[in-house]
């Protein structure tokens, strides 16, 4: 149903252009010349700010964008079999190369590679793991059938072992 043309066009794009529109109202009284006065809009109530005809298109057309991909990704998130897990490395933290990146405080990807036997001193980005829903039983709650409205779980550290994140963790590590 996710991929299916009729979810995209029917669905999504309206629901993103709502967003996109609801947005932009929001974000009007920062980026307008007379704070507290309405400023022009699209046609279609998107917030121009008084920018441009094409600069307030593209920004229209990006946010848009940002919307369709949240609201399909919420999607195939929610309507699959996995449940998924954020995990945030503490200080102290043994690095583990499978499942962190590695930068700079600045940012910057760590140029010293040498990083077997370091400890996180920062994590920037937590990790995302997925792990497989339990099957439905003859006696399952209905409850327990519905798609979750929440498929992040608290998982213990002995179930992710031996698991590859889906995306791993940026972290700065102690000198």
């Amino acid at each position: 149903m996710v991929g299916e043309e009729y979810f995209k066009r029917e669905l999504v794009k309206p629901e993103a252009n709502r967003l996109a529109i609801r947005f932009s109202r929001a974000l009007e009284p920062f980026f307008t010349a007379t704070p507290g006065k309405s400023e022009e809009s699209s046609y279609d109530e998107f917030a121009t700010w008084n920018d441009d005809k094409e600069i307030w298109q593209d920004r229209q057309w990006r946010l848009v964008k940002m919307f369709k991909l949240a609201l399909t990704a919420k999607a195939d998130c929610s309507l699959n079999i996995e449940d998924y897990s954020f995990v945030i490395y503490p200080p102290g933290t043994l690095y583990n190369k499978a499942t962190m990146e590695v930068e700079t405080v600045q940012g910057q990807p760590d140029p010293m590679g040498k990083h077997e036997g370091r400890v996180v001193e920062i994590c920037v980005e937590g990790a995302v793991f997925a792990h497989q829903r339990k099957g439905l039983q003859d006696d399952t709650l209905v409850e327990d059938a519905l798609v979750p409205l929440n498929n992040f779980v608290t998982v213990g550290e002995g179930e992710r072992i031996g698991r590859v994140p889906l995306v791993k963790a940026v972290v700065v590590l102690a000198s």
